[in-house]
């Protein structure tokens, strides 16, 4: 008999966290289920035990949803449903679900939390009452989340996701060198690379970042742009909008549409000579702690919600608006000064080995 039963539940698709949970939630006995309310699947143990809906029209995900909810009833019940970024439709869905365990768990990813319309949090309010456990990946946030919602404060708790891809990491940089895995990439091997953000949402200021790097390029601090648009696009126009921009930038650029493997991910954090990290909002994102990990230069917000790296003397670049970003670029690149590694720190905040218990001690 497994140690305990958990169902994750999320109305996003699977992102690597949510797998890499599961999977090693499996390796300490556990049994896990993972239910996308959005395609209809259903995951056991990462294995996919009912695929997803073909059309995902509203009617078909509605049928599939009461065909799982039959499939769960003839189980034993769960230790804990665990709901994952907050989503209108979790409230109904613990109405129709909560005969199913007497624990309740959600984690609050960030966006959910600070950029979210009144009326969704008067909605919102109801349903993370009816949670035993609530967790964030950072301590700001949980006490942003308790000044808010205080009746909840007691249910609080950080719990961080572990970055697998610094096992990854370390992998790939001790088998190439650094112009292979550029290769790899097909980007140029004599020019600095600069990644902008890491996916398609406009809330990570793309458009506006790029018109002040074309408008103050110097030929003299020549560099090489990066952005990743693989996931969170709200429109196919976004993307064309920041291609035609780019298409009339006097610095070159590679975009990414397509997902990338694990091991590409991990050559671009390592290839990367400074990260522009500016999102509207953000919890911890693996792409900042990778980059710090890798020895990268990093510009940030100073409005992110980072006092727990800084609390382990970790430290970066800081702008108040983006208009500071690139005198800081230029000074970087001129400078050609090497970026403080904090690879021992960053594993030692978020390696799974770290903070796995953090998880399992939600379930009691």
């Amino acid at each position: 008999m497994p140690s305990k039963r958990i169902l994750l539940v999320s109305f996003i698709v699977d992102r690597p966290y949510l797998s890499q949970l599961a999977y090693l939630l499996h390796q300490q006995d556990y049994d896990v289920y993972h239910y996308l309310i959005a395609t209809g699947e259903l995951k056991h143990n990462g294995e996919v035990a009912s695929p997803a809906v073909s059309n995902r029209r509203p009617d078909k995900l509605l049928k599939r949803f009461f065909a799982i909810s039959n499939k769960l009833k003839k189980m034993q019940g769960f230790d804990a449903l665990h709901f994952h970024y907050s989503h209108i439709v979790y409230l109904p869905v613990y109405y129709w679900w909560r005969r199913f365990s007497s624990a309740f768990v959600h984690t609050i990813w960030g966006s959910d939390f600070y950029r979210t319309a009144a009326w969704r949090h008067r909605i919102f309010r109801l349903f993370y009452g009816k949670m035993n456990e609530i967790s964030f990946a950072n301590s700001r946030t949980l006490q942003a989340f308790a000044q808010k919602y205080t009746t909840l404060a007691g249910r609080l708790h950080l719990a961080r996701f572990g970055l697998i891809s610094l096992d990854i990491i370390r992998k790939i940089r001790s088998q190439e060198h650094e112009y292979e895995s550029r290769k790899v990439l097909g980007l140029p091997r004599d020019l600095p690379v600069v990644c902008l953000g890491y996916n398609a949402t406009p809330a990570h200021q793309h458009i506006p970042v790029l018109r002040q790097m074309i408008q103050s390029y110097r030929p003299d601090t020549a560099y090489h742009v990066v952005l990743t648009l693989t996931y969170g696009s709200t429109s196919d126009a976004y993307v064309e909008e920041i291609k035609e921009l780019l298409s009339e930038a006097p610095f070159t650029s590679s975009v990414f549409t397509d997902y990338l493997s694990h091991e590409d991910v991990a050559r671009l954090r390592m290839v990367t000579d400074i990260l522009i990290h500016v999102p509207v909002t953000d919890q911890l994102s693996a792409v900042f702690q990778e980059a710090l990990f890798c020895g990268s230069h990093v510009i940030a917000g100073r409005w992110l919600e980072y006092q727990d790296l800084k609390n382990l003397g970790i430290s970066w670049n800081e702008v108040d608006t983006l208009d500071e970003i690139v005198p800081i670029l230029h000074h970087l690149i001129a400078s050609k000064s090497k970026a403080q590694n904090f690879e021992a720190e960053i594993g030692q905040l978020s390696g799974w080995d770290q903070v796995l218990g953090q998880w399992m001690r939600l379930y009691g």
